[in-house]
């Protein structure tokens, strides 16, 4: 399955974060609904409409009637992200899959503010690091002849 992206940006985390999800059946009757028990997975990457993600469950994606409920930490605020499976695709370790969030823009909002607020802390700790491996360097003095 093609799915391309249409998104403004898309944060991949160096260490793909951790989450649980559950599927939710038969969301069209509320009588119904059906959420099956938690499952855990890995945040690949992340943009304020939808998700990259890898898991050990094989998610049957030929019946698109049903939503996953992602939720997940990003710098120590819980979001919830209801949406569908866009794509799959079978690998060693598990299956990774593309999440397409249902629109909701108090939640993209607070996924952009979360993903600004990593991305400073990311861009000070490397300055940090860079300067200090500046301090670290040998300096080299030139003989004297």
């Amino acid at each position: 399955m093609r799915y391309k992206r249409k998104e403004p940006f898309r944060y991949l985390f160096n260490e793909p974060i951790d989450g649980k999800f559950v599927i939710i059946l038969n969301h069209e009757d509320e009588d119904k609904v059906t959420r099956t028990d938690p499952g855990r997975l890995k945040i690949i990457d992340l943009s304020p409409k939808g998700m990259q993600f890898r898991t050990k469950l094989d998610i049957p994606t030929s019946n698109k009637e049903f939503y996953i409920e992602v939720t997940f930490e990003l710098d120590g605020e819980t979001i919830e992200m209801l949406g569908q499976i866009a794509w799959k695709k079978n690998e060693s370790d598990g299956v990774r899959y593309g999440l397409e969030g249902i629109e909701d823009p108090k939640r993209e909002q607070q996924i952009i503010e979360g993903v600004k607020s990593l991305s400073k802390k990311a861009h000070a700790k490397a300055n940090i690091l860079e300067k200090t491996e500046e301090l670290k360097q040998p300096e080299w003095k030139e003989k004297e002849e």
